[in-house]
């Protein structure tokens, strides 16, 4: 994308960089809004993409603003625990009224549990137990505060 940035011209107006994110993004070439959170994380995954190396996979973007997470989901029926490890550079952490951002922060780390899931291992409808544990911070930490909780019925 910043390729063709390059070979078009030097300035952009908001509408040439709109127009242009939608050829790359064509999700919301239908009208829809986009949250700047959406945006910011779809401009990194860009810029990363553009700057990697082919050796490694890396770039200045990864070792910038990229972190890692552990889940672990554990079977509350066969007790068996499955884990991945998936990269994340936005921490989208729930706003909690009162509270330091660190706050915010541990209740996102919170165990919650994943309702109606078929366990990988004994393959019945059960519910999860889901652990995030955060592995990896990276050195430009970007927090996304959600302003809205899911509400269940």
């Amino acid at each position: 994308m910043f390729k063709v940035m390059e070979s078009v011209k030097a300035t952009f107006s908001p509408d040439d960089i709109k127009s242009l994110l939608l050829k790359f993004w064509p999700f919301y070439s239908d009208g829809q809004e986009c949250d700047v959170a959406e945006l910011l994380e779809f401009l990194v995954a860009i810029l990363h993409e553009e700057l990697q190396t082919r050796k490694t996979g890396e770039s200045f973007i990864s070792g910038c603003f990229f972190g890692k997470f552990l889940r672990v989901d554990i079977c509350k029926l066969c007790h068996k625990t499955r884990s991945e490890t998936e990269d994340f550079s936005i921490l989208h952490v729930p706003v909690v009224e009162n509270a330091t951002l660190l706050t915010c922060i541990e209740k996102y780390r919170m165990d919650e549990i994943i309702k109606d899931s078929t366990c990988v291992f004994c393959k019945r409808k059960v519910d999860l137990l889901r652990k995030t544990i955060i592995t990896k911070l990276p050195p430009v930490l970007i927090v996304h505060l959600l302003r809205y909780a899911k509400v269940s019925n």
